[in-house]
């Protein structure tokens, strides 16, 4: 009996040694798990402390960003090169201005204008240009004006539109044109005069009485003119309407005395086409050809006086048109 129970103690010593032993992993385990999932803790705390401090200077970023974009804003739109010069008018050229399209008024006159206009402290993008404008049209010959603004640098590029011109006033052959018809029946003074070469205008002979035309009789004499032109195939160099009953066309080549100024002359002046070849073939030097007879297929010739006459002497003589030859 005495082995048995050796042998059954030892076998419960052996169970109680396992037992003891599971126990004691167990216990090491869990510590373990404890430490790994302290760790894990930590960890997380850690992250979540950078992830507030990430959070935290980007938002500081952001509202630096923000001050500085600001900043830089102001600083950017304060800057002179935004803004035209007070003394932009006060010398001409200069890097600021540009004025092109007139041919007609002198840029000084278009200066002098925009002298009369206060620069006012106003970035480039914000200037009203139509009181520029306006004084600008306030000068006759001008028919429209377009500002362009170029923003940096602050600069404007003027470019203008004249009115057409299309008859010259004086009172004399020998004097230079005093006015100009523009097309739109205004008057181009004489500060504005002599044009350019490159604008080939009729030419009238009158005194003062010119300033109370109206458009329409503007209108008659620029036909008349195109018509005698066109009929004589000679340059029309002035018509002289000084005496309104007694008016005159000259011509390249010869002289032509139209008559009375009403709405028959331009039968009169259809008449010369046939004729004229013939009437300038004469030896004689010629005065004028008279348009006021009422024949068709005759002209008056006036002859120059010669030395030898003390007046001058008038002759007619009859001119066949071409068509009486054939």
């Amino acid at each position: 009996m005495s082995r048995k129970k050796a042998a059954k103690a030892k076998i419960k010593k052996r169970k109680a040694d396992i037992d003891k032993n599971i126990v004691i992993d167990d216990s090491q385990i869990n510590l373990v798990r404890h430490q790994r999932r302290l760790k894990y803790m930590k960890t997380k705390r850690e992250m979540k402390r950078w992830q507030i401090r990430l959070i935290r200077m980007r938002s500081l970023a952001r509202v630096i960003s923000f001050i500085v974009i600001i900043w830089l804003f102001f600083f950017i739109g304060h800057l002179h090169q935004w803004y035209l010069s007070k003394t932009i008018f006060d010398k001409y050229p200069n890097a600021a201005l540009t004025i092109e399209g007139n041919e007609i008024v002198p840029t000084d006159k278009i200066i002098s204008q925009l002298k009369n206009v206060k620069v006012d402290k106003t970035p480039i993008y914000l200037l009203n240009t139509r009181r520029l404008e306006k004084q600008i049209r306030a000068l006759t010959p001008i028919k429209n004006v377009y500002i362009r603004r170029f923003w940096f640098p602050a600069r404007l590029n003027i470019v203008i539109d004249e009115k057409t011109p299309l008859l010259e006033i004086s009172p004399s052959p020998k004097v230079r044109p005093v006015a100009v018809f523009n097309e739109d029946a205004s008057i181009t003074t004489r500060e504005f005069l002599p044009l350019a070469p490159k604008y080939k205008l009729y030419t009238v002979l009158t005194y003062g009485e010119y300033k109370k035309w109206t458009p329409d009789h503007l209108k008659y004499l620029i036909k008349l003119s195109e018509i005698i032109k066109q009929e004589s195939g000679q340059d029309l160099l002035y018509l002289d309407i000084r005496n309104p009953d007694e008016c005159y066309a000259q011509l390249s080549g010869v002289r032509l005395r139209l008559g009375q100024l009403n709405r028959s002359i331009f039968k009169r002046t259809k008449r010369i086409g046939p004729v004229i070849e013939k009437a300038l073939s004469i030896k004689q030097e010629i005065d004028y050809i008279d348009l006021r007879w009422d024949s068709p297929d005759t002209l008056a010739i006036k002859l120059k006086e010669t030395p030898a006459v003390e007046k001058t002497v008038n002759k007619v003589v009859t001119v066949q048109p071409k068509d009486a030859d054939q």
